[in-house]
């Protein structure tokens, strides 16, 4: 019997389940897309997980790795092979080019797993002295063909092939430079592995069982080292290591579409509220029949669940051809190929979060009506009345949505700020808006007819008003968010003034410092900082040895705190701040004549990389510099502007502690526009070829044209989101004209003429429409705001021509709805009307 009263509410309403289900299944798309894309990346990751780890296990670090080390996981390994990698940028030099590379340095039993081919579709081994292996973008960059000569550091190589596929290519925004490939003997011929040079130690390992539980393996081996500042990947870690960058950005993505599920969710209480408030005689009548209240209950959610599961099948399909496109702007934004598998495990997670999303609307809508008695058959109030409990039973609504949130973003800080932001909002804009409303039913209004019933209308329809307000709003925060963000982040790492570095440049050894100063003075370049490094381990924190284990970590903040304190650590001195830099709390070290080890040194700390560590004033570092160990405490803590590309470092000392430790320098610097960069960045190659250059001017190009190409997917799913929003507005609006067929033709009845009911009628929905609008952009760019100014330490801009442009074409899209809609409802004849009510 259930079954049939199912099927009997269902046909009575096509149009109602049309649209619920439009909006579900539109709603649901965005999710679906990026978490098929997600799976289908994992997939591919764990399929090439070795190929791109090339080994079973490996330990790295930025610096060379001791014996005693090695000798520990040695004996701690049954492997059956063994081999050293080494990476480093370095610049290569072709006649009058130069360019920054990331130069491998691999043994010939290098890779164990995957291949390197090459352009003959041969495998790269045995790598001769002088020979060379490069990236193919550098035969248009450099000019290189088979054979040709170049300069790596003092050693003379030949170019004997160019890279087809590799494996082990990383996947880094901004990377910085193409690879090469040389043997070891070859970088002894290029004299560049020198002491302070930055380079990466990596040993890998094959083992002979390769079906051991390589995970355990690796928290064994971490723990029989006990060195924070060396890295223990295996193929796993090596592959999340890989996709992290896309796993922020499909976090992000993940909470865009979940904005757009939650604006469908919001339409679907209406539409579904509406539905229920139209047939509340009805279930009065079943209830008056007989039927329990139980079973009447089990109706609605029973047909809940049949539109639920509708909607969210078509979401999943839909989806499915929304991750195809999508995956085709990552591949053009990141360089890399994602083979979307369609309709996986996570397509029937989606799925079911759909129906899940629908059900957990229900108790709120549909207990409140399944509690009318029979005296609503004889009452003509369309008011109901709401007690505290039954606003009490949206709580299920957000006990699914804040775990949801804090999933997809894989941040309990992150998911959390961002529903409960959504949440907040719809708390504060119902109670206000009412309240708002009822002030407004007092004031006597002036003006035209039709400005008069426009303004009556949006007062006395308080549920509709507050809804289409609500959607529309949190639909206009989200378009209008994303370009705002991308501005921000643009305008802050391009170029302000002349001041601006143009190159980078890093490994310059104590000896070279003075005579490169004299080069640039000659290039015309100016010198706008140089700071001396020294290489570092960071043992302790306050007494207490570091935690090196990422596998305890559920979100991405505790996972990025216990990288960075395993890292190498870079370790810097001076006793005055860069201009691009201030001093937050605390004090600059004081300068000490002579160093007593007995005594703690005096540090401070980049402002970000103290959270992280967990550390504030009064806390003490110990650090291992070359087997030194120097305990510091923290004195001040500063912030700094990291997008003036000067550099700068996490830690400083003051002067008298460090100096006499082996050191190279990084050095900022500036020239006028009619200096000739490129030629200027080959005479500094010829003459120190063991300094590494960084063109500034292309490192920005090349960040700010990733940006664009991620603003190109954001932007898809804003415009998905936007479309959610009018979609919901559409239904909301048609929605609310269909219920007022009957006031809008009994006015007709009375005299006022068609033409004025519906200029009444579009005055509404533009009045209600721009202030939504103009609500949504205006918390767009204070959400804006506090993410450029505390989130991501930039400038924030305000006022932006895109929340514009954004205002005025979404105002243009409802007023067409609105114009369509209003003319199918008023040209109707008011005989047709009532013979539909009677």
């Amino acid at each position: 019997m259930l079954i049939r009263l199912i099927k009997r509410e269902l046909k009575s309403s096509p149009r109602f389940i049309f649209f619920f289900i439009l909006n579900l299944a539109i709603g649901l798309m965005g999710l679906s897309a990026i978490e098929i894309l997600k799976t289908s990346f994992d997939s591919q990751l764990k399929e090439r997980s070795k190929s791109i780890s090339g080994s079973d296990l490996s330990i790295g670090a930025r610096r060379k790795i001791e014996d005693k080390h090695v000798k520990i996981v040695k004996e701690n390994l049954d492997f059956s092979d063994h081999s050293l990698v080494l990476s480093m940028f370095s610049m290569v030099r072709k006649e009058d080019k130069s360019k920054l590379i990331n130069l491998r340095v691999i043994e010939d039993n290098f890779p164990f797993y995957g291949k390197i081919v090459l352009e003959d579709d041969q495998s790269l081994r045995n790598i001769e002295k002088n020979h060379v292996y490069a990236y193919p973008e550098l035969k248009f960059q450099l000019g290189l063909t088979l054979g040709s000569t170049l300069k790596i550091g003092s050693g003379t190589f030949i170019v004997k092939g160019f890279i087809k596929d590799d494996a082990q290519q990383n996947l880094q925004m901004g990377a910085l430079a193409p690879r090469m490939y040389i043997s070891s003997a070859g970088l002894k011929l290029s004299g560049l592995n020198q002491a302070g040079s930055t380079i990466s130690y990596t040993h890998h390992f094959k083992l002979r069982n390769a079906k051991i539980d390589q995970e355990k393996l690796r928290e064994k081996i971490t723990k029989a080292l006990d060195e924070p500042s060396i890295r223990v990947n295996t193929p796993k870690t090596s592959s999340q290591q890989v996709g992290r960058v896309l796993g922020y950005l499909n976090d992000f993505l993940g909470l865009v579409s979940l904005a757009g599920l939650f604006l469908a969710t919001f339409g679907l209480v209406y539409l579904f509220r509406g539905f229920l408030h139209g047939r509340r005689k009805e279930i009065a009548i079943m209830k008056f029949l007989g039927l329990k209240k139980s079973q009447v209950q089990k109706v609605y959610f029973g047909e809940l669940f049949f539109l639920g599961t509708i909607g969210s099948l078509l979401g999943v399909i839909l989806g499915t051809v929304l991750s195809l496109i999508l995956s085709t702007f990552i591949a053009n934004a990141l360089a890399i190929e994602i083979p979307v598998s369609l309709f996986n495990l996570q397509s029937l997670v989606v799925f079911l979060i759909g129906i899940m999303a629908t059900l957990t609307i229900a108790p709120a809508l549909v207990i409140p009506y399944t509690n009318i008695d029979h005296k609503v058959l004889f009452s003509f109030d369309e008011q109901m009345s709401s007690s505290l409990k039954d606003k009490l039973l949206y709580l299920p609504v957000l006990l699914f949505y804040w775990p949801l949130a804090i999933y997809l973003a894989h941040s309990f800080l992150i998911g959390s700020l961002f529903i409960g932001i959504i949440f907040l909002f719809v708390l504060l804009a119902f109670p206000l808006g009412a309240t708002i409303l009822s002030k407004l039913s007092h004031i006597q209004w002036r003006g035209s007819l039709a400005k008069k019933l426009s303004l009556k209308y949006l007062i006395r329809h308080k549920i509709s008003t507050l809804f289409i307000f609500c959607s529309l709003t949190l639909s206009t925060l989200f378009i209008a968010l994303i370009p705002l963000i991308r501005t921000n982040l643009q305008e802050e790492i391009s170029p302000s003034s002349s001041r601006s570095p143009v190159f980078f440049l890093f490994d310059i050894q104590e000896d070279q410092k003075e005579n490169l100063l004299e080069l640039l003075k000659k290039l015309s370049l100016e010198d706008l900082n140089t700071s001396p490094m020294v290489r570092s381990r960071l043992l302790e924190i306050n007494g207490e040895p570091l935690k090196t284990s990422t596998e305890q970590a559920l979100t991405r903040e505790e996972q990025r705190a216990i990288r960075m304190r395993n890292r190498g650590i870079n370790l810097s001195y001076r006793g005055y701040l860069d201009a691009s830099e201030s001093l937050v709390r605390g004090r600059l070290p004081k300068a000490v004549k002579e160093f007593n080890l007995e005594e703690p040194a005096e540090i401070t700390l980049e402002r970000r990389y103290a959270k992280r560590l967990g550390v504030d004033l009064g806390d003490t570092l110990l650090f291992d510099v070359l087997d030194l160990p120097i305990k510091a405490k923290i004195v001040g803590i500063r912030n700094v502007k990291w997008t003036s590309f000067i550099p700068n470092f996490f830690i400083n000392f003051g002067e008298g502690v460090l100096e006499l430790a082996p050191k190279s320098y990084l050095m900022a610097v500036t020239a006028k526009d009619t200096v000739d960069l490129n030629q200027a960045q080959t005479e500094i190659s010829n003459l120190f070829p063991n300094v590494s250059i960084i063109d500034v001017k292309r490192v920005i190009e090349k960040i700010s044209s990733i940006i664009s190409s991620m603003a190109q997917i954001l932007v898809v799913m804003a415009i998905l989101t936007l479309l959610v929003g009018l979609l919901v507005i559409y239904s909301l609006i048609n929605h609310q004209f269909k219920l007022r067929q009957k006031d809008i033709h009994l006015l007709k009845v009375l005299g006022i003429q068609s033409k004025d009911i519906e200029k009444s009628l579009t005055i509404e929905i533009l009045i209600l429409s721009a202030t939504s609008l103009f609500v949504g952009i205006l918390i767009a760019e204070s959400v804006a705001f506090f993410l450029s100014k505390i989130v991501f330490d930039t400038i924030p801009t305000v006022g932006s021509l895109s929340s514009l442009g954004i205002f005025f074409l979404t105002l243009g899209f409802i007023y067409l709805i609105s114009r369509m809609i209003i003319r199918s409802v008023s040209r109707k004849k008011p005989s047709e009307i009532f013979a539909e009510i009677d």
